[in-house]
């Protein structure tokens, strides 16, 4: 990623809408941003993969060591002439035949295991660090069979270790700074599989040539989606911060991108604490839920990371689990 400290304000149809009466909520005197002029910065062909410039080890988040899981167990995946990229598995100490919920995070696998091994949360943690730059994960999950390859291998590792058949009853996808080539990839190879998606200041595309418009077709993988989130199937959850990527669209840019889409309108959060930035903007369909940070800067990047445990236990988990004994289902 390049820092160039505040963000340039965003273009496009969703704050051309908002600017002159701002966003619902939003106090007396605190305004939306107004929208840059089109035709400037435009995109090289592989700008947006310089995304990843800030690391995991940067983020100082506090070691806790592995809690209730067992240390990473490196997955066999078939070795070079597997379609599956390099991978590790973190398997709860406790884990029992059966179904289980799966996490397997892009991009700063350290840095999720940290924050989830004393975090509760009943899921097994699968982690793909494949470099730098989005382009990088797009290649690593090229192959269409990759993300079966690699669930089929963290099964196996689960069966072995409970001592009976396992299986990912739930296969969230989470990624953080340039994790989203893969997610990427798989919504174009396979857009139902994902049980729900998570994505950590983790969207970024190329500018449509000569304008500051976010290329559509990079973009359509994540509209539809942001459509099926929205229809109340598999969610989404999107966070970003306000930092600036000069010559290629932002995690801020992309978002309005989603929301135009969709013709919604984000909503003044009131500038919620969380993880040390503030909660400014936020919009909620349906299983969808696009929440807008402040900050400019690597910590705040960083605070997008460490929400990753708050969100899967907030929204992710109580989304997938089956209703309870009793329970109606809504109209």
């Amino acid at each position: 990623m390049v820092l160039a400290g505040a963000r340039a304000p965003r273009s496009g149809p969703t704050l051309a809408r908002l600017e002159g009466s701002g966003w619902p909520g939003l106090p007396p005197g605190l305004r939306a941003p107004r929208p840059a002029r089109p035709g400037i910065e435009p995109a090289g062909p592989t700008s947006h993969e310089r995304d990843a410039g800030i690391g995991e080890a940067s983020c100082l988040i506090d070691d806790p060591g592995f809690g209730a899981y067992e240390r990473w167990e490196r997955l066999d995946t078939g070795g070079a002439g597997s379609p599956a990229p390099g991978g590790r598995v973190l398997l709860p100490t406790a884990l029992a035949p059966g179904p289980f919920d799966l996490v397997i995070h892009f991009h700063g696998s350290e840095a999720a295991r940290q924050l989830l091994a004393e975090a509760g949360l009943p899921v097994v943690l699968a982690g793909v660090d494949a470099g730098e730059g989005g382009a990088v994960y797009e290649q690593a999950l090229a192959d269409p069979a990759a993300l079966e390859s690699l669930v089929t291998a963290i099964e196996q590792a689960a069966t072995r270790k409970a001592g009976g058949d396992c299986r990912a009853a739930h296969v969230i996808l989470s990624s953080w700074s340039a994790g989203y080539g893969a997610i990427r990839q798989i919504l174009q190879h396979d857009p139902e599989r994902p049980s729900a998606l998570v994505l950590l200041d983790s969207l970024y595309a190329s500018y449509l040539p000569g304008t500051r418009h976010p290329d559509d077709a990079q973009m359509a993988p994540f509209v539809a989606a942001a459509e099926r989130a929205a229809a109340g199937n598999a969610p989404l959850v999107l966070t970003h911060s306000d930092i600036d990527t000069p010559g290629y669209a932002s995690t801020a840019e992309t978002a309005d991108y989603l929301i135009a889409a969709l013709r919604g309108q984000r909503r003044y959060a009131g500038m919620l604490p969380a993880e040390g930035v503030e909660e400014r903007t936020r919009f909620a369909q349906g299983l969808l839920e696009i929440r807008g940070y402040t900050g400019g800067d690597a910590p705040a990047h960083c605070a997008n990371l460490r929400m990753l445990p708050g969100l899967l236990r907030e929204l992710v988990l109580p989304a997938l689990a089956p209703p309870a004994a009793g329970a109606s289902t809504p109209q």
